[in-house]
């Protein structure tokens, strides 16, 4: 089981290194539209799911109008989280908020970075402020953004403290954040191990989207914001969990 889960753990990176050749070579031949990245970004979350053996469901998407910008926050248990999200909210053109040192793998680098994933530094403030504003460029011309308000995975499964930068993000530029629940990816790639098991049951539960407008203005407006969107997101979580556990046991 070991050595199996390894293997498919190599085998995703090789299919993220081969999406990044694509990327980057279909970049090179003519005019790169966001549309064609988004193409691009689907089939890498599909493969990856495919790949994990990810029995996925998905509930609550119906709410949102996939043609405006959106700025989706989950918590995070894995790194199937994004492939599972990616997968679940197609058609959104959605993109991420992925560290900066990851843009120096070669060939994944320049891809991301072609594909508008888009880099943030957490070690620095000044350049983590700028890297909040291209990404609030990007949200106001349209494209929907994942954040983990965490700012990394859990190791223990339960939601962590969250941190500002993506609902200032949120303020300043207006954009209503979708809270989410994400249930059943931390055992296809559990954290601090580098394997993929494959099969198993993975919820994505979608929430109402929240107006950020009337939160504006103050620090206080921010902090309700936060504590807002964190109880919403507990409410997802155990309902992911709950359809996780539902589908298991193959109750109706």
């Amino acid at each position: 089981m070991g050595f199996a889960g390894q293997f498919r753990f190599a085998r995703a990176v090789v299919t993220t290194l081969v999406a990044s050749v694509k990327v980057l070579a279909t970049a090179a031949t003519g005019p790169f539209s966001r549309e064609m990245a988004s193409g691009h970004f689907w089939r890498w979350t599909d493969s990856l799911c495919r790949l994990g053996g990810v029995d996925l469901r998905v509930e609550g998407k119906e709410r949102l109008d996939p043609t405006r910008g959106w700025l989706f926050m989950s918590n995070h248990r894995s790194y199937w989280d994004i492939p599972a999200i990616g997968t679940a909210l197609a058609p959104i053109p959605l993109r991420m908020v992925a560290k900066r040192e990851l843009f120096r793998v070669p060939l994944w680098g320049p891809a991301m970075l072609k594909a508008e994933i888009l880099p943030i530094d957490r070690s620095d403030r000044q350049t983590a402020i700028r890297d909040l504003d291209a990404v609030a460029a990007k949200l106001q011309s349209g494209l929907s953004v994942w954040i983990s308000p965490e700012g990394g995975r859990s190791r223990d499964g339960n939601l962590r403290r969250f941190k500002k930068g993506g609902f200032m993000l949120a303020l300043k530029t207006g954009t209503p954040i979708v809270p989410v629940g994400v249930a059943g990816t931390e055992r296809i790639a559990p954290v601090d191990r580098l394997v993929v098991h494959v099969g198993g049951v993975v919820a994505v539960v979608v929430g109402e989207p929240v107006d950020v407008t009337s939160f504006a203005g103050s620090d206080e407006g921010r902090d309700r914001l936060m504590a807002q969107v964190r109880m919403a997101m507990l409410g997802l979580v155990a309902r992911a969990e709950e359809i996780v556990a539902r589908e298991e046991r193959g109750a109706p």
